[in-house]
This record gives C-alpha cells, structure tokens and sequence, in this order.
C-alpha cells in the first residue's frame, strides 16, 4: 500500500467511526428522552393516584382505585417496551447500515 492508500484508508475509518458514535449517541439520546418522559409521567400520576387514595372512604374503596391504577400502568410498561424496541431497532439498523458501507 502506498502513503497515499494507508491515508485514505486511516481517514474513512475514522469518518465510520464517527458516524457509528454519532449514530450510537443519538440512540442514547432517544432513550434517555424517553426514560425522562415516563419519569415524569409517572410522578405526576402517582401524585394524582395518591391524592385520590387519601380521600377513600374505606379499604373497598381503596381497593377500587387501585385496581383502576393497575390496568393503564400495565399498560403503559407495554408501550415503553414498544418505544424501547422501536429506538433499540432504529438504532441497530443505523449502525448496521454504517457497518455495510
């Protein structure tokens, strides 16, 4: 290989590797994006859901509500697992694509 060749080789690895670390940064950001999102979610509902227990009547009432707050928090940690999915996805296919290029 001539100086030449081993240059223009050293220069597109590290254009790749910047790209994989810009790629792999922006997954990071997504998810942490995320996570800040249904941090907040959750400590408003939570807020809300503890506001509402303390004006319970009695333990069935008390059981009621929070049989009312279990279904949509099911809920809700399944579609964090779809967004996790969807950004773990997103965020291979870059890469892989950086990879085969």
């Amino acid at each position: 290989m001539t100086p030449e060749q081993i240059s223009a080789a050293n220069k597109a690895n590290m254009e790749t590797l910047a790209n994989l670390s810009r790629k792999a940064f922006e997954g990071v950001e997504k998810l942490m994006e995320l996570n800040i999102q249904v941090a907040k979610t959750m400590m408003s509902e939570q807020v809300e859901h503890m506001k509402s227990c303390a004006s319970a009547k009695d333990a069935q009432d008390l059981m009621a509500m929070q049989a009312k707050f279990v279904k949509p928090f099911s809920e809700k940690i399944v579609s964090y697992s779809r967004h996790l999915k969807d950004i773990s996805t997103e965020t291979q296919t870059a890469l892989s694509a950086i990879n085969q290029e």
